[in-house]
């Protein structure tokens, strides 16, 4: 068996999907990285949404959302972020939604170690499987997003 191009556990360039246009490829001048939670058969991937935007300390981290804090996202060559498990996108594997596919490193910045890997897909499946209602469901064959979401995004500061 071939191994995917985009393999679980990397932190790829993604024009992951914007809320308003949740089922077409984010802008070019707003790539986000993301964080490939499962590969499938059809040439598609599970990815994560991921920010470095930070929430003010004084509010509460979201049900779903991992804290990556400096030390360990250093760790993986980057700087502190949050992975949001309740924003999911199954994406294809083509140039219109990760545009450095064509490039040596395929658009990987980095792959996370399996003790993260494990955190990741233990918060992924509690909220996939006990709190569905809470999940945003991008990409092209995403179902409709309710009117108001539950996705709380980080305010700038």
């Amino acid at each position: 068996m071939q191994n995917p191009i985009l393999p679980v556990g990397s932190f790829v360039w993604c024009r992951f999907p914007l809320r308003e246009a949740h089922r077409i490829p984010g802008p070019m001048d707003h790539l986000h990285l993301a964080y490939v939670a499962a590969s499938g058969q059809n040439n598609q991937v599970l990815t994560v949404y991921t920010t470095s935007v930070t929430w003010k300390p004084s509010t509460p981290v979201a049900f779903g959302v991992i804290v990556v804090p400096s030390d360990v996202a250093s760790a993986m060559g980057q700087q502190p972020f949050y992975l949001d498990a309740r924003r999911v996108a199954i994406l294809p594997v083509t140039d219109e939604w990760f545009p450095s596919l064509a490039t040596e490193s395929h658009g990987i910045i980095s792959r996370a170690n399996k003790s993260f890997r494990a955190e990741v897909d233990r918060v992924l499946t509690e909220v996939l499987d006990r709190h569905r209602e809470i999940v945003e469901r991008y990409g092209p064959e995403a179902p409709d997003l309710p009117e108001k979401s539950v996705w709380t995004p980080p305010k700038h500061r």
